[in-house]
């Protein structure tokens, strides 16, 4: 073996390992901001879950839809009306009311 083909083949080995090291890394950093959203907003029924996008493409960002009866559980416990936004513990919750759908960012 050429010591060109040496270093493919070690480039092609770790390749693997650095997705799998991501993959567990991204699993790690959702469900610890997911936890703090849902300590935050909603200790009780923890109905916060979505789509997390991580800090190297923005503010660390929780992004889903919310089922009508957890909405109006939520506005009512925040006192918050058609599109509210509340700050709380390095958080930003934003509900709108059109879709029930919400974003929490990192602050």
């Amino acid at each position: 073996m050429t010591k060109t083909q040496q270093t493919l083949l070690s480039v092609l080995a770790l390749a693997p390992i650095l997705v799998l090291l991501l993959g567990l890394i991204y699993a790690y950093q959702r469900a610890r901001f997911t936890q703090r959203v849902n300590a935050t907003f909603d200790p009780q029924e923890k109905a916060f879950h979505g789509i997390f996008l991580p800090w190297p493409v923005g503010r660390p960002t929780l992004a889903s839809g919310l089922e009508p009866e957890t909405d109006r559980r939520i506005r009512s416990l925040l006192d918050l009306e058609n599109v509210g936004t509340v700050r709380s513990n390095g958080t930003t919750l934003i509900l709108h009311a059109s879709d029930g759908t919400f974003l929490v960012h990192a602050d």
